[in-house]
């Protein structure tokens, strides 16, 4: 019986997750140089994107089609587009990170 509630509670559980990536929200830590994509749809949407107020963090360029913006450690901008990807605005070494949220405005 516990193995049977606890297999039901995983279910539950993993289902929660799946419903809230599929509501757009996301976060993504980036480090080094790498560039990861944030958003990847077909819709055309605006996003608020926002840069987490590390410790170690550091700025990043968030780029939609042939426009880019930069947002500092604790920033947050409104960016456009159906594909949006980000990158460290310099290599981060070290600890050094940059903690990204992406969320669709209405």
């Amino acid at each position: 019986m516990n193995h049977l509630r606890t297999t039901l509670i995983a279910g539950l559980a993993m289902a929660a997750v799946a419903s809230l990536a599929s509501a757009g929200d996301g976060e993504v830590v980036l480090t080094d140089n790498e560039t990861r994509t944030l958003k990847d749809g077909e819709k055309i949407a605006n996003y608020q994107i926002c840069v987490k107020d590390d410790k170690q963090a550091g700025a990043v360029m968030v780029m939609s089609g042939s426009t880019s913006k930069t947002l500092a450690p604790g920033e947050c901008g409104t960016v456009t587009g159906a594909k949006i990807t980000a990158m460290p605005s310099k290599p981060l070494t070290g600890s050094a990170h940059a903690t990204v949220t992406i969320r669709e405005r209405d």
